[in-house]
């Protein structure tokens, strides 16, 4: 509790905008002469090239790029790939009020992943793909509130009931694009090497807040099926792993802060020469940092001097509460006959997606649930075939405390970085290694004053004195306001100290 004239709130932090929604996409391609004809899809896999944002003219707006990597049957029966590319935006409007106070200091966080995605065959070469993303975007803005003042006060008369509260700070950051070579030497057999289809996964091994923004380790698990027609006729896999490293700068860390980042690939050469296979990788890193810093805001106020009346209104606080990288291994095993994929099948390889679905949380444990997606890749009776596969996925994740009544907004970006796939003749066993880039943040409803009303003159008598027997739990607060009374006179008098718990003394002196 304090006298001063202010009566405001300040919040770095306010939503503007807070929209979680989809965006659904479907083209058609036509693949050129040099591609072999198209006989069955075997699998589509969606890369989502982290969210261009920006805002103007009362809309925030998203846009990228989608790369699909379809894994197809041709007509001499060999599986082939080719790499397609679809644009994606979408808007959303900014909900401005005369409580922000810059609008040039908005904040932008906005991510999309792919949910589904499935192409079908239109023709010998030609193919359509549909696909639907799941997208977030949130606007943040500093926001002043003042109350509205009615009649004639002094303010230096005023006193109000000052509390404090978390208000979030956040910051997208991009970093710069980075280039990862590597080289598979061979020694022999090297004219029969054919590259069927190159799948990268980014792994965030660490990610931390430095001095100069995000500090950020890693790899590119990079999957290679290929076919060496020398040595086998069927289809291979061969994992190869490029690490990097990276400092994301920002011009301004955030106290007491936590990062989160995660990375595509959004380009692959590969090639074959005379000694092996050569690698290029395009990597592109985003970092998202977040945290609270403590803001005071008006709760109450009166006037000692004049009869006032102070009106509040509901204000909702966001407040950042976990901004983190998460890795999980998971293990799944299906049996052949219930999946129906034979016996005497020979299993090539698996690939996964993952998404979460859905957040609880009780105390400082929040619960995410969601499911894996499997696309297996088998060989049997002279032909390729895939069988899609599911499992649950469950994650819990410490928090800071989050009370029950907060509104909780999160997102999760969810890689599944590696599958290894093993069959012993009845099983089929799945092994995952899962890299989760968490963002979490609580709306919590606070009572502000937005209108304060003076009246006439209070008289008051002088030379006598007023004692007050407070009811059980009756705060220093409530009695000052009950009198017209400074909260700081009335601790002089009566040798307490200022604060805003119950009254302990049987009677006070006012």
């Amino acid at each position: 509790m304090d006298n001063s004239q202010g009566n405001i709130g300040y919040f770095s932090g306010m939503p503007v905008c807070d929209k979680h929604f989809s965006v659904e996409l479907g083209a058609d391609y036509s693949l050129p002469d040099y591609h072999s004809e198209i006989r069955r899809i075997l699998s589509s896999v969606a890369t989502v090239v982290p969210a261009r944002d920006f805002f103007g003219s009362g809309e925030a707006e998203l846009s990228g790029e989608v790369f699909y990597k379809i894994l197809y049957l041709g007509a001499d029966g060999k599986p082939y790939s080719v790499t397609l590319t679809d644009k994606y935006s979408a808007k959303a409007p900014l909900d401005f009020n005369s409580n922000c106070v810059n609008i040039d200091e908005v904040s932008l966080i906005s991510g999309c992943v792919c949910d589904s995605v499935n192409a079908r065959v239109l023709g010998p070469r030609k193919l359509s793909v549909k696909a639907n993303l799941d997208c977030r975007l949130l606007a943040l803005s500093p926001a002043l509130y003042t109350p509205k003042i009615n009649g004639e006060g002094n303010f230096s008369a005023i006193e109000t009931l000052v509390r404090e509260t978390p208000s979030i700070k956040a910051q997208k950051l991009e970093g710069e694009r980075l280039i990862l070579n590597d080289f598979i030497p061979m020694d022999s057999n090297i004219d029969s090497v054919r590259i069927i289809s190159a799948t990268p996964r980014v792994y965030i091994s660490e990610c931390s807040m430095t001095a100069g923004g995000a500090n950020v380790r890693g790899e590119v698990i990079l999957s290679l099926l290929y076919c060496n027609d020398a040595e086998s006729d069927l289809a291979q896999v061969m994992a190869r792993k490029l690490p990097f490293s990276t400092l994301i700068k920002s011009n301004e860390v955030i106290a007491g802060g936590e990062v989160c980042a995660h990375g595509e690939v959004f380009d692959e050469q590969i090639s074959v020469d005379d000694d092996g296979v050569k690698i290029e990788l395009c990597l592109n890193v985003h970092s998202v940092m977040q945290g609270n810093e403590s803001v005071n805001y008006t709760e109450d106020a009166f006037s000692t001097e004049r009869e006032s009346e102070a009106q509040t209104s509901g204000v909702g606080v966001m407040t950042a509460h976990r901004c983190t990288n998460k890795n999980l291994t998971q293990n799944d095993v299906f049996f052949l006959d219930e999946v129906k994929i034979p016996r005497d099948a020979v299993i090539i390889d698996a690939s996964a997606r993952a998404s979460l679905g859905e957040m609880t949380h009780s105390g400082t444990n929040l619960a995410f649930g969601g499911n894996i997606y499997y696309t297996v890749l088998y060989f049997h009776d002279g032909e390729y075939m895939t069988r899609e596969l599911s499992a649950p996925l469950h994650y819990d994740l410490d928090s800071k405390h989050m009370p029950e009544s907060t509104l909780p907004r999160w997102s999760a970006h969810t890689t599944v970085t590696s599958s290894r796939v093993r069959c012993d003749g009845e099983r089929i066993f799945i092994d995952s290694e899962l890299c989760f880039a968490f963002c979490v943040q609580g709306l919590c409803n606070i009572m502000i004053v937005s209108e304060l009303n003076f009246g006439k003159m209070i008289e008051k008598s002088f030379g006598g004195i007023t004692l007050c027997y407070p009811e059980a739990g009756e705060s220093l607060w409530s009695v000052a306001k009950r009198y017209s009374e400074p909260t700081d006179r009335i601790c002089k008098r009566n040798s307490i100290e200022n604060t805003t718990g119950a009254v302990k003394k049987k009677y006070l002196i006012i």
